[in-house]
């Protein structure tokens, strides 16, 4: 990039912000927001952890219910699309799930996916009549709009993910060729154009892609697992990163005894912990690993009465950022019914700290009456 054209691009990222546009979706965690200020244009992120933290439901929260809320809060500032290659459930259970997230963050109702889909007993005429009303249907339909739910593996090999996403992009935007001579024998020039860019017809369009998780990828043909994520990882998603301005997001899984050997504390995870093909981790711009003390047994973490806290209690842990901030934890309270977070007080703050332990009593008692 000439010196020209860089400092067009500067002044033009800073007109943005002057003219009330933005250049990220915004963070729900600003605590973070130096490291991470949130969803960037043509940036890699990935979402890693242990089975059964709870990885997908930070992925969800971060990076499927957030910036979906705020494109419909904020119309006409982005334009937003995502892909979200749901390998682990089924598309019923990922829309449940959004579901019952509105339903907390909106209406204070705290209503599981379970619940929801009347597993063991009838979701209650209350909660038919909000999920009947005009809000809630304008956002389900917004997210539908918006979020291409894909289960199907048959689209779901690196190739059909390629496809589709590239596909996508070519009708809503102009790839840049430039022509250059190339010697192809001695004396002998031939002229040949490279694809060197991408622009999309909404310069604010933000395009997320979402495996989950990248280890259930179906193979190529003749490819093992290893060479089958590696090619989705280094020749596809880099290339839709830096050619086509896709985010691609990928969950993957953590191994359990790395994280014992070499982990800050046991279960924590790390960039070498990284399951199914470490390779990719080079790849990747933001690494975050999500940690429950309370999975491995211990009694207290960083000051917190992990005891008392239980499973409401989880740690963000950045563990890459081409920026900075590797090695940056965050406490957050974590309710899995709802598929919500939020930033723990600090554990000096006992009024705070109370208000949380008398909160998580409460609904223990609701979710049996018999104790305490």
């Amino acid at each position: 990039m000439e010196s020209n054209e860089y400092i067009s691009y500067l002044e033009r990222r800073r007109q943005k912000l002057i003219d009330g546009e933005i250049n990220c979706i915004p963070t729900p965690f600003p605590e973070l927001e130096d490291y991470y200020p949130g969803i960037e244009q043509k940036t890699y992120y990935c979402v890693t952890a242990n089975t059964g933290i709870g990885k997908s439901q930070i992925m969800s929260f971060m990076f499927l219910f957030s910036p979906v809320i705020y494109a419909y809060e904020n119309p006409g500032l982005i334009d937003l699309h995502i892909f979200y290659y749901a390998l682990e459930e089924p598309e019923e259970d990922i829309t449940s799930r959004f579901v019952s997230y509105l339903l907390f963050v909106k209406y204070n109702k705290r209503i599981s996916k379970k619940q929801l889909s009347s597993v063991t007993s009838p979701v209650s005429d209350d909660i038919m009549k909000i999920i009947r009303s005009e809000p809630i249907v304008d956002l389900l339909n917004f997210f539908n709009e918006h979020v291409e739910i894909i289960c199907d593996h048959s689209e779901c090999n690196p190739t059909g993910i390629y496809k589709t996403c590239k596909s996508f992009a070519k009708r809503h935007g102009k790839e840049i060729f430039k022509t250059r001579k190339t010697e192809v024998m001695e004396g002998v020039y031939e002229e040949r154009k490279r694809l060197v860019g991408f622009t999309p017809d909404n310069p604010n369009s933000y395009w997320l892609v979402i495996v989950d998780h990248i280890g259930l990828v179906p193979n190529e043909k003749s490819m093992d697992e290893y060479d089958n994520i590696k090619m989705l990882s280094k020749d596809y998603f880099i290339e839709l990163r830096n050619i086509y301005g896709f985010s691609p997001v990928v969950v993957a899984q953590q191994t359990f005894d790395e994280n014992e050997e070499k982990g800050r504390g046991a279960g924590e995870p790390t960039m070498s912990g990284i399951a199914d093909c470490k390779a990719i981790s080079r790849d990747f711009n933001i690494v975050l690993g999500l940690h429950s003390p309370y999975f491995f047994k211990k009694p207290t973490y960083k000051g917190y009465n992990i005891n008392m806290l239980e499973d409401s209690f989880r740690s963000l842990i950045m563990l890459k950022g081409r920026d900075g901030g590797a090695g940056k934890t965050l406490p957050l309270y974590f309710d899995g019914c709802s598929t919500f977070f939020k930033t723990m007080p600090s554990p000096d703050n006992m009024a705070k700290i109370k208000e949380i332990y008398e909160y998580i009593k409460k609904i223990k008692k609701k979710r049996n009456p018999k104790a305490g």
